[in-house]
């Protein structure tokens, strides 16, 4: 019986815990949340420069991948703008984007076309 018990009381608190971690952070949560909802790429960005993108304002995880440098391109198409250039395989960060009209436009560049950049949202 004291078994039955302990296996009741063990499943009543996974499920508790599965429906915690469901219905997402609680609104008094600190720290960093993916929102899956919200994603962009940019893959295999020719070295002419990708189509360029408008970013709503928000904070952002991007994770660059490839075999190569990937140059990110803020405000324009590779040709201008204000250029960031990111070395290495799997490099991942968080960079918050605003813009007075509510989007940055963002284009991506890699010499051999195979670099990526992904933009996944927080909140």
């Amino acid at each position: 019986m004291r078994n039955v018990r302990k296996w009741l009381a063990g499943i009543f608190v996974t499920l508790v815990v599965g429906v915690i971690a469901y219905a997402g952070p609680p609104p008094t949560a600190t720290g960093i949340w993916l929102d899956p909802t919200i994603h962009y790429e940019f893959t295999n960005a020719s070295a002419t420069g990708s189509a360029v993108q408008i970013i709503p304002n928000g904070k952002y995880l991007l994770q660059v991948s490839g075999d190569e440098a990937v140059n990110v391109v803020y405000g324009t198409t590779y040709d201008g703008g204000t250029l960031k250039r990111y070395r290495g395989k799997n490099l991942a960060y968080l960079e918050s984007f605003y813009a007075a009209d509510g989007g940055t436009a963002l284009a991506v560049q890699s010499a051999g076309a195979t670099g990526d950049l992904y933009l996944d949202g927080t909140h």
